[in-house]
């Protein structure tokens, strides 16, 4: 351990998510160290903490300048990423644009006028948008420090926790810090965060990101300047250590029948509309009959657990024998879902992240693309369209699926996964297979030491 060092490092916190995963899996580390740990909340809490900070920025006029410039960006960039393309004319898309490119990946936004509309996509040019950032940062950023001026008091070392999620708080704190001298520090939180979401306000002065592939966005897409390192994800890691300690058998590149015991097919949502669709697709169509032919399937339905629709209702009303529902508990541990994929020998589940924890344990995974193909944009094409996925695309342990008759077929017929060098890779690529704790803590053990 070393010598307490004295140094305050800040955490910003817009999200219980983000804080739930690093009070469980980083804070203990960095506490160890004898490192002060002072945590910045943007939402209202009932956290009991005697370090904490709260800012809630409540202008309605700088939240709209906010807004403003965040959409501008992202409709001057749509053509970056396919994500970003769809969320473009999901917000500020006319009603041609929105058809001609109709998908499942984005519930249209109607509640913008003509005008809103047209304003916006007129600041989206390069001279205007230069402009509106002048103000937010000269007029409004400027007034919020001189309002807020303590709440980066005796901070050395600030840390976002990089979720994507449109924060005014947030990019005022990292363009304050830099203000003040103070080092900050980005951590990619989600797989998708520079490909799809938002584009980056202000740079800190490193990113810590999951793999290649993330880094390659962060350049790429998110035109990052600064120091990148790849560093895997906190939370990942404990799917790679989990794996790595249990005794896995394979077949090396054998596309094998699993064997005739009982099957365990989880089935995952991502939080959108299309949840729905799946349910009922498994509840009350062709997979009951698949299942009265070939018998020892288990089937286990798991909504998303940070759903932007309340289903749980939906799900826990209907009542099937065949079907499992496991509804995701608020304060559920990362070795629960663990151990429900470790079980699985096939997780479904259309574009979601549990899809690549699948893929670190090993496990084969299924993408049922046919049941949204009656739209514009065709379901299968994103695997190949989304940056973020594009790196999977190549996994021998994907299949993505256009036919139902495909897909039911595959489920009887369950292929053994591959593991090998060249399958490992591919998911090494998207994030990295390294102690993600001690990474970080070592990161900013070298910044305080270098002060």
């Amino acid at each position: 351990m070393l010598p307490k060092t004295g140094i305050n490092i800040g955490i910003i916190f817009n999200s219980t998510k983000p804080y739930n995963e690093f009070k469980e899996l980083l804070l203990p580390s960095l506490l160890s160290q004898d490192l002060n740990v002072v945590n910045i909340f943007t939402f209202q809490n009932k956290i009991q903490d005697p370090e904490k900070r709260f800012i809630d920025i409540k202008s309605r006029l700088i939240k709209k300048f906010h807004i403003i410039y965040h959409l501008a960006m992202i409709w001057k960039l749509r053509d970056s990423s396919i994500s970003y393309k769809f969320r473009a004319l999901n917000e500020l898309g006319t009603n041609w644009e929105r058809a001609k490119n109709l998908n499942n990946f984005h519930v249209y936004n109607c509640n913008r006028s003509w005008i809103e509309k047209f304003i916006i996509r007129l600041f989206a040019r390069k001279t205007l948008l230069k402009l509106l950032k002048k103000v937010l940062e000269h007029l409004f950023f400027y007034y919020l420090s001189t309002k807020h001026k303590l709440i980066l008091d005796k901070i050395k070392i600030l840390i976002v926790p990089y979720g994507a999620r449109l924060s005014l708080e947030e990019d005022f704190l990292i363009w304050f810090a830099k203000q003040q001298k103070i080092k900050t520090i980005s951590i990619q939180e989600n797989w998708d965060n520079l490909s799809s979401k938002k584009f980056i306000y202000g740079e800190t002065d490193l990113f810590l990101t999951w793999g290649k592939q993330s880094s390659q966005h962060l350049r790429d897409i998110q035109n990052y300047k600064a120091k990148i390192l790849e560093i895997g994800c906190i939370r990942m890691q404990q799917f790679y250590n989990y794996f790595d300690t249990r005794l896995v058998i394979t077949k090396t590149q054998s596309k094998s029948k699993i064997d005739s015991r009982l099957k365990n097919i989880l089935v995952i949502g991502n939080g959108s509309l299309n949840d729905v669709d799946l349910y009922r697709y498994v509840s009350e169509m062709d997979i009951l009959q698949l299942f009265s032919q070939s018998k020892g399937l288990n089937f286990v339905f798991r909504p998303h657990p940070f759903s932007r629709l309340d289903m749980n209702k939906s799900f826990t009303s209907k009542h099937n024998k065949y079907l499992k529902i496991d509804i995701p508990e608020s304060n559920e541990k990362n070795i629960y879902r663990m151990k429900l994929i470790a079980r699985a020998d096939l997780v479904v589940g259309f574009y979601s992240t549990v899809l690549l924890e699948a893929l670190i344990m090993g496990k084969v995974v299924a993408i049922p693309s046919f049941l949204w193909r009656d739209l514009s944009y065709k379901p299968e094409d994103y695997l190949n369209d989304s940056a973020h996925y594009q790196g999977l695309r190549n996994s021998p342990n994907v299949y993505n699926f256009s036919s139902k008759v495909n897909f039911e077929q595959f489920i009887n017929d369950l292929p053994m996964p591959v593991s090998n060098l060249n399958s490992r890779l591919i998911v090494e690529a998207c994030c990295a297979n390294q102690d993600t704790v001690k990474s970080i803590t070592r990161i900013i053990n070298e910044l305080v030491t270098s002060r």
